[in-house]
């Protein structure tokens, strides 16, 4: 399993095993704590990338100013393959 279903199995565990408030009507700061306990771990474990900006890869792909819409991308696919269509 992945560490992200990790941490969702261990964020659900503490969301149904307990309750969002004690006995007494007040707010469960020991539900939020461990909930916050949870999080801050993924939160320092994320991995930072030294990405650099590298011009020849975007002058490859043209800046990204030459793309086509979604509806222009839609209609190819209609042109394609059109919807209801079936093909022997």
């Amino acid at each position: 399993m992945s560490d992200s279903g990790l941490i969702l199995q261990d964020l659900t565990f503490v969301h149904i095993g307990n309750n969002d408030y004690l006995p007494d009507g007040n707010i469960n700061f020991g539900k939020r704590w461990q909930q916050y306990n949870i999080l801050d771990q993924m939160r320092l474990s994320i991995i930072h990338y030294p990405f650099k900006r590298n011009e020849q890869i975007i002058e490859f792909f043209a800046n990204f100013e030459d793309y086509l819409s979604e509806d222009a991308m839609w209609q190819i696919s209609e042109d394609i393959k059109p919807r209801g269509v079936t093909r022997k």
